[in-house]
């Protein structure tokens, strides 16, 4: 499994860093 990596796979199905499923309301938008 070390050969393929399987943080990156973590990434593409949920990419915690930008979850563009669900946009969190950033602070100081005011949406």
């Amino acid at each position: 499994d070390e050969e393929e990596d399987p943080e990156m796979e973590i990434e593409e199905e949920e990419p915690e860093e930008e979850p563009v499923e669900e946009p969190k309301p950033l602070p100081g938008h005011g949406d």
